[in-house]
């Protein structure tokens, strides 16, 4: 990856903090002559800085002629950078890119007196670059020496601590708006390298002569600790914030450790106690133990593990007896509070007047300080109570662990100095969403009317009853479910019919121009109270008060008309988002969601649909009965025209044959009558009747004999079978067919 700039660059500059959370900031930034560039670290594209006006740094000075000599990122504030800047009246300058507006800070004086450590204080300079003392301390200074300054460099800790140096070294607590001059070294000395500590208050400094130096912030005082170690380039912290010095040799870069401890030496401070340049300070602690308490649960540290506390344990004139169990960061939501204890005793033949204790915050427009005194003469204790408190100025919704805003509680006992560098380091304290909190919506309770093959991660939900979901909020740090207090907003974002059996829904989801209008239409609160509707249309439901919706599925919505699966009742999946957006003010930080599927069984059937389906049944109906008459009647008229066959036969033969029927053929004597046989008269003659008994039997009356004619018998001609005539009916073609 290259760049082409239009200036040379003179330095480059990243986020370099140790912070585990601040340290997710990433930013970088190349600096010219008179130009500074933010570098993306994923394109590799730069663009210059500018304000909120879109005006750049030369922009904003104008005609002022300026030179940027170095730059550095804000530890505590993501994307504040502090410049210092040269102009060309030869006076140095420190100025900000804080919440994208350019700030003029702290203007520096031409020349700076000679202070040496060992002889005078701290001087403080205010922004008119008058040089103040403190009444109570005697300042000593010996001629001036020209200013001359090449670094800037924020603190390690999460506060607005600045140091500069060059010729002098020169501490800001509070972003550039004050200063304090820490050294002047004679000519040609200067600073060559600084760095802070993350977990205390200590930095080290190494002049060209290969003097180190060492301080607290928290006491703007600094100490020759002896001499670094030839061809040493730096002097760091590392990651426990053991220090040591960097050295050249042959073999590369090596390390050596600087024992802190040790060179802090009481033996320094009783030189300097003996000298008396130091007003009250004293070679001894002003207590003689030391014990500090606070919880640390993960409900404030946010780490599943115990937390390592900053703790120090020693005996002897300059070590008191430290126990101190205080983690070395806490996370506080919205107003919430953190309470400590420090519990100390004076050493012998001091009273408890002689312990005094002062706490401070970086950033007090956040967080406020507490501090309640309390002396327990019986005991020869002085305890101290702190409360630390969010004081719900945090200025955004964030999703958990998200942006966080850090600030450094410093803990001072006065008088201390020389006491253990880091016996009761600082503590961190980090505002905004807490890490790992997650928004859950509680099981729903089995609804009596089961749905058909149940799904075990979607819950079933009877149309006709109220809809009364609970939220839980799930730390997943402590492994622990609490009840969600705050309000809340429900929207239905995504559905499908029935068939589609996906709870996710993520081919259903509806356009955004259709939300309100479909969360109008399918659903209703059905609260004893008014509820804010935002300007979107969606309820604020005070969730700690439990949430009560009626579904209405109107024309309109997706629920409505839903065709149901015969012979099941309709049903219809939605996709529930839940969400703090906008509506958790004055409760959370927190900017919470989730979204979670529903089965919503037995819908009602609208008129439309109603009146179809009712159409459609009536004319099945009709249809069946028609059929079911036709088939009867058809029956019964086939019942009705079938006629059994009948043989007939002549009897006598000629002019004078007679057609007649057997006896017991069907109409005669079987029927029970007479069998009359039917003449064909010609020429008056009468044929005799066959089957007649003497002038007349009957035929039911029993065996008949037939009775000879007086004349010859006529031969009878063979049978053949006649069948009556009958009407035609059509399905006797059909049957025949069948056939």
């Amino acid at each position: 990856m290259a760049l082409t700039l239009a200036q040379c660059v003179s330095n480059v500059v990243v986020t370099c903090s140790r912070d585990p959370v601040l340290a997710q900031c990433v930013a970088s930034i190349v600096v010219g002559t008179q130009t500074a560039w933010s570098i993306n670290l994923t394109t590799g594209s730069a663009q210059e800085l500018v304000d909120s006006n879109g005006a750049t740094l030369a922009q904003y000075l104008g005609t002022t002629a300026f030179t940027i000599v170095d730059a550095n990122f804000s530890n505590e504030h993501c994307g504040t950078i502090a410049f210092l800047v040269l102009r060309s009246s030869g006076v140095y300058a420190i100025m900000t890119l804080e919440e994208s507006s350019w700030n003029v800070k702290f203007q520096f004086p031409t020349t700076v007196p000679f202070y040496s450590p060992n002889s005078a204080t701290p001087q403080l300079f205010n922004a008119s670059s008058v040089i103040q003392y403190p009444m109570s301390i005697t300042v000593t200074t010996t001629g001036s020496r020209p200013l001359t300054l090449n670094k800037i460099l924020y603190s390690q800790m999460p506060t607005e601590e600045l140091f500069i140096y060059g010729s002098a070294l020169l501490f800001s607590p509070d972003g550039g708006n004050s200063m304090f001059l820490m050294d002047t070294l004679q000519a040609p000395l200067t600073v060559t390298s600084l760095e802070s500590s993350y977990a205390s208050y200590g930095y080290l400094y190494l002049t060209s002569d290969g003097t180190m130096n060492a301080g607290i912030s928290s006491f703007p005082q600094s100490f020759p600790i002896g001499r670094a170690p030839s061809n040493t380039v730096a002097l760091k912290f590392d990651s426990t914030e053991q220090p040591y010095a960097l050295t050249w040799t042959a073999a590369g870069l090596a390390r050596s450790n600087i024992n802190w401890q040790a060179e802090w030496a009481p033996a320094i401070l009783n030189a300097a106690t003996a000298s008396g340049a130091w007003t009250g300070i004293t070679a001894t602690c002003p207590y003689s133990s030391l014990y500090a308490s606070g919880p640390l649960t993960p409900q404030y540290t946010r780490s599943a593990t115990p937390v390592a506390a900053n703790t120090a344990t020693g005996a002897g004139p300059s070590t008191p007896r430290v126990n101190v169990q205080l983690p070395p960061a806490i996370y506080l939501d919205y107003k919430q509070s953190y309470v400590f204890t420090v519990d100390l005793s004076p050493p012998a033949g001091a009273d408890l007047a002689s312990i005094v204790m002062a706490f401070s915050i970086s950033n007090p427009d956040l967080i406020g300080v507490l501090a309640v005194r309390l002396e327990i003469p019986a005991q020869n204790r002085v305890v101290y109570t702190v409360t630390v408190s969010d004081l719900g100025q945090y200025p955004a919704q964030v999703k958990p662990g998200a942006d966080p805003s850090a600030a450094a509680l410093t803990i001072e006992i006065l008088k201390g100095e020389s006491c253990a560098a880091a016996a009761l380091g600082p503590l961190i304290v980090y505002v905004g969403c807490p890490p790992g909190l997650l928004l859950q919506v509680d099981p729903i309770p089995v609804s009596s009317m089961t749905c058909i093959d149940p799904v075990a991660e979607v819950p079933c939900l009877y149309m006709d009853a109220d809809y009364k979901p609970t939220f839980s909020l799930w730390d997943q740090v402590t492994g622990t479910a609490t009840p969600f207090q705050s309000p809340v907003t429900l929207t239905l974002i995504a559905g499908a019919s029935a068939t589609v059996k996906a709870p996710g829904l993520s081919t259903g989801s509806f356009a955004a121009s259709q939300i309100a209008a479909i969360n109008q239409y399918s659903w209703s609160p059905n609260m004893n109270v008014d509820l804010v509707q935002l300007a979107d249309g969606r309820y604020v439901f005070p969730s700690g008060q439990g949430v009560n919706i009626s579904w209405v599925c109107l024309t309109g919505s997706p629920c409505a008309g839903v065709t149901p699966p015969f012979p099941h009742p309709a049903e219809y999946y939605f996709s529930v988002h839940v969400s703090t957006i906008g509506v958790a003010t004055g409760h959370s930080y927190c900017l919470l969601q989730s979204t979670y599927p529903v089965r919503l069984y037995g819908l009602s059937v609208d008129l439309a649909t109603s009146l179809l389906a009712t159409g459609i049944s009536l004319a099945i109906t009709v249809a069946l009965v028609l059929m079911i008459a036709v088939y009867q009647r058809r029956k019964q008229v086939r019942a009705n025209l079938m006629v059994a066959p009948v043989a007939e036969y002549p009897i006598g033969s000629g002019p004078h044959a007679t057609i007649g029927r057997p006896f017991g053929s069907a109409g005669g004597a079987a029927h029970g009558g007479s069998t009359r046989p039917t003449s064909a008269q010609s020429g008056g003659s009468t044929a005799p009747l066959v089957g007649a008994s003497g002038g007349g039997g009957d035929a039911d009356g029993g065996s008949s004999s037939a009775v000879a004619p007086s004349t010859a018998p006529t031969t009878m001609p063979a049978l053949r079978p006649i069948l009556r005539a009958r009407p035609a009916i059509p399905e006797d073609a059909e049957d025949q067919a069948m056939q």
